[in-house]
């Protein structure tokens, strides 16, 4: 057994060089290898250790350095105690201070891929030569700051008013999010109206967390007239009509899994997918809702105009729940941010603890204080990225609309510009489509505008597109998500990211592919900004979706015929440039 990865070690010859030009490798050196060789019979667990260091590693320091920085310096310090056991010898207690002698006296000889070497001489300069620390590379204020003091309110927050509904008709199926104070993840309930057969209807929707997940379940519990499903879950096809969403005829039935339905007199309809402690992904099979839809509450009302009583009306389920307490107020939206940000920088805070108590400004400074003192600085709130109000994406109905945004709300980090503008400069965030690329993107810029997560797809849109791994993203958490790759050769990729989409706190990297697990807590699993850097990275996830008008730098297409499909795309939607650059520049054909 591999004591590092804990997989087999199979017996069994060495594998000749994949090269059938090569010349017979001269006696001492090592080719690489799928699996570990070594000898039958007893082999002591030091020996094991070695012969898998050697064979999977090289370079001495740069080895050390590149274990420290996965977690692994204390197995090298193990495996040096064993292979020194009895000499004698004592040891410095710093880890970092034994690591060269260690790895160069295990690593002679042995090969490591190219990918792997890199990542190890940006880890072995590291440690040789450490980067700046956040705090010491942050461009903090000047003045000092004897306080954590709130700041005020520097943007009005939405109500429930003619214009905000005038909004929502206009955002089509983008949506405005309902900026609402209570147990809802990021204070957002996404509202916008569909057009059907019995005329329009206004719909809500967002997640609870945890709290509102109880909160919910005792309010269901004294209602009789609710109904609890366990079978699959038949939701209308919807179209989009030059960015209006309108009711289909089909029926798409998806697996649902246990959830609560409520039909009242007035026509409001409820749907609620309940939290689950202990989930694991055979449950979505069963009784269980996928984690992806877990928390998720659905209002829908029928409307002949969209009116503020309406959204009243459609509210007072979640009222009577407990869950919605009224608009959000700045201070509901800045624990937000900084739940965002806590949850991103690992960092962990009283202020978000389940038994947490104390007034809204309480908790802020108690959040920023925990994630000054985790970052080494005197305020968070002094940084120039620091900002509490929520980003919303460019409207997309019926071609851009310049100037008015809606959707999902959204958080960059704060920490971000100092890794961008150095270590980052040259990596983007990228997309792979595969099959037709040019008519795939084209029907993308037709329609959404941009990347949807399986639960966008599915649940609002209603389209039953299904990506490679989509029933599997719903049952681990991931169909919540987008997901991209980290590449430092853009042009390899059908669609390329500017930086700002690395900016964006909602964002999750992982070494291997894990299909989105978020329900077990594997998001603590996740690569740390400051790294993607130097560690081979396999997926990054961000969530809802990822706009063209916002983010798209890049289209490469494999032939003018692609090219041709996605220019004629952009140009019915009255796409000609995104961001100042004509689409003709951003639209490439790459030879291969």
């Amino acid at each position: 057994m591999d004591p590092l990865s804990k997989t087999p070690i199979v017996a069994r010859p060495s594998v000749p060089s994949r090269s059938i030009s090569a010349t017979p490798a001269p006696e001492g050196t090592h080719e690489p290898q799928d699996t570990v060789e070594v000898r039958s019979g007893h082999v002591p667990r030091r020996r094991i250790l070695g012969d898998w260091l050697r064979q999977t590693a090289r370079g001495g320091l740069e080895v050390a350095a590149y274990m420290i920085g996965a977690g692994l310096g204390d197995v090298l310090v193990r495996l040096d105690e064993l292979n020194r056991k009895g000499s004698g010898k004592d040891h410095p207690a710093a880890p970092s201070e034994r690591m060269a002698p260690v790895a160069t006296r295990l690593s002679e000889g042995a090969v490591l891929g190219k990918t792997a070497v890199q990542s190890a001489r940006a880890a072995a300069r590291d440690l040789l030569s450490p980067p700046l620390t956040f705090a010491a590379r942050a461009r903090l204020a000047d003045q000092s700051r004897s306080t954590l003091d709130l700041p005020q309110a520097r943007t009005p927050v939405q109500s429930l008013d003619q214009a905000f509904c005038e909004c929502i008709e206009g955002s089509g199926w983008q949506g405005q999010s309902l900026l609402v104070s209570g147990e809802v993840e990021d204070c957002a309930l996404l509202a916008w109206v569909e057009h059907g057969e019995k005329g329009r209807s206004l719909h809500l929707r967002g997640y609870l967390t945890e709290e509102g997940n109880r909160r919910m379940q005792d309010w269901i519990s004294v209602q009789p007239e609710v109904s609890p499903r366990r079978s699959g879950l038949e939701t209308p096809r919807r179209h989009l009509d030059r960015g209006i969403l309108h009711e289909g005829e089909e029926t798409l039935r998806i697996p649902g899994g246990r959830r609560f339905e409520l039909q009242t007199s007035e026509g409001v309809g409820v749907r609620y997918f309940p939290r689950v402690p202990g989930y694991v992904p055979s449950d979505a099979l069963g009784a269980a809702p996928p984690a992806s839809v877990q928390g998720l509450v659905e209002l829908q009302l029928p409307l002949v105009d969209v009116k503020p009583d309406g959204l009243q009306r459609l509210l007072d389920p979640l009222r009577a729940a407990g869950v919605v307490e009224g608009m959000a107020a700045p201070q509901d939206l800045e624990l937000a941010y900084l739940q965002r940000m806590a949850r991103a920088l690992g960092v962990e805070t009283q202020a978000f603890q389940p038994d947490r108590t104390g007034e809204p400004a309480e908790r802020i400074l108690q959040a920023r204080q925990d994630l000054s003192a985790a970052l080494g600085l005197q305020d968070v709130a002094r940084l120039p990225d620091y900002d509490w109000k929520p980003r919303f994406d460019e409207l997309f109905v019926d071609g851009p609309r310049p100037g008015q945004t809606g959707g999902w709300p959204r958080w960059d980090r704060f920490d971000a510009s100092v890794y961008l503008d150095q270590e980052l400069r040259d990596w983007r965030l990228t997309h792979h489509v595969h099959g037709s690329q040019g008519a795939k993107v084209a029907g993308m810029i037709r329609t959404t505008g941009g990347l949807q997560c399986t639960e966008e797809r599915l649940g609002r849109l209603g389209s039953g597109a299904l990506g490679i791994s989509s029933m599997k993203d719903r049952r681990s958490g991931g169909a919540r998500y987008v997901f991209t790759h980290l590449e430092h050769r853009p042009e390899d990729a059908t669609l390329v990211f500017n930086q700002d989409l690395l900016r964006r706190s909602d964002q999750i990297g992982f070494r291997p592919g894990r299909f989105g697990h978020v329900y077990d807590g594997r998001e603590a699993l996740r690569t740390p900004l400051e790294a993607y850097h130097r560690t081979p990275i396999y997926e990054v996830m961000l969530q809802n979706s990822v706009s063209f008008l916002d983010y798209l730098e890049q289209v490469n297409l494999p032939s003018q015929e692609d090219r041709a499909q996605v220019l004629e795309a952009f140009r019915e939607v009255g796409i000609r440039e995104i961001r100042g650059v004509p689409v003709e520049e951003l639209v490439r054909v790459v030879e291969d």
